[in-house]
């Protein structure tokens, strides 16, 4: 039974003893009609007061959801980013809304990234217009970075391409090598990518040919000709993972910056150093 019932039973009970206290019991009883009436007029009281508890009730319930609408309605605006649930239970979602990464292409974004993603830049780019592209392994040829295919003939070697993540122009004994290779293995074309530009030298060299030097401003041009779709997936892909530091040129990993101490000079050396030997100073891996 709950307290409050038990509490008005308790009441009922309490004014029925009160009553027969107040009268000669013996006379109640001899007198049956009087008892009668005495029931019913307690019972009646007891109804009253059960029926004036539940609207004193009610009504404290409507002051109570009254308050709390009000608190809502003056509770301030967070100024924090409203994040949903699915945001908390992803936190891919939440990392890309904090993300400092860049958000749209720049000329300072393509030599600020590693010189391996710049390359992967590259064979996306041409994967993006429906080639097939293969990257040379590690040794096998330094004059070229990438081998491109059609789709129709994955055998074959369409062309070759060679990229250079540099501040600095891009000479032509660089891209007589590529030519040269182009010549020998008689393929249709070939690509010559650098994010700084070629020299007049390099440039008149590819006159009449079919070598083709892209410069970081004009393929920033061809990139945006792609659909916006194409472009945030190239960009997400540029960008993704630690795409500034450098990565060892003979074995590809991920490079460490150390102190010489001797030169008093902040060096980047291969992550497997002894093992690989490779060494960059800053000035040297920004190129």
């Amino acid at each position: 039974m709950a307290p409050q019932q038990s509490s008005n039973l308790f009441a009922s009970i309490s004014a029925i003893v009160i009553v027969l206290a107040a009268y000669n019991i013996e006379l109640l009883i001899a007198n049956i009609k009087l008892s009668f009436l005495i029931v019913l007029l307690t019972t009646l009281l007891f109804l009253l007061f059960k029926f004036l508890f539940k609207r004193k009730s009610a009504a404290d319930g409507h002051s109570s959801i009254a308050t709390t609408h009000t608190n809502i309605a003056k509770k301030p605006k967070s100024s924090s980013p409203v994040i949903s649930d699915a945001q908390h239970e992803n936190p891919s979602i939440k990392e890309s809304i904090t993300s400092d990464k860049p958000a749209q292409w720049s000329l300072q974004l393509l030599q600020d990234m590693d010189w391996k993603n710049f390359q992967e830049l590259c064979a996306h780019y041409y994967e993006s217009l429906g080639y097939i592209t293969k990257t040379v392994p590690v040794g096998e040829n330094k004059d070229v970075d990438l081998y491109l295919y059609k789709e129709n003939s994955p055998n074959k070697i369409f062309g070759i391409i060679k990229c250079k993540k540099w501040r600095k122009l891009v000479g032509v004994d660089l891209v007589k090598a590529l030519f040269t290779i182009q010549s020998d293995k008689k393929i249709p074309l070939a690509l010559f990518f650098s994010t700084s530009g070629f020299s007049k030298t390099a440039i008149s060299f590819c006159e009449k040919k079919h070598l083709k030097l892209i410069s970081g401003t004009e393929l920033l041009e061809q990139i945006r000709k792609l659909s916006l779709d194409i472009q945030q997936q190239l960009l997400t892909a540029a960008v993704r993972g630690d795409y500034t530091t450098p990565s060892c040129v003979k074995c590809h990993a991920k490079m460490v910056l150390h102190s010489n101490k001797n030169q008093n000079k902040q060096v980047w050396r291969c992550q497997h150093y002894a093992k690989c030997k490779t060494t960059m100073y800053l000035s040297a891996a920004k190129k």
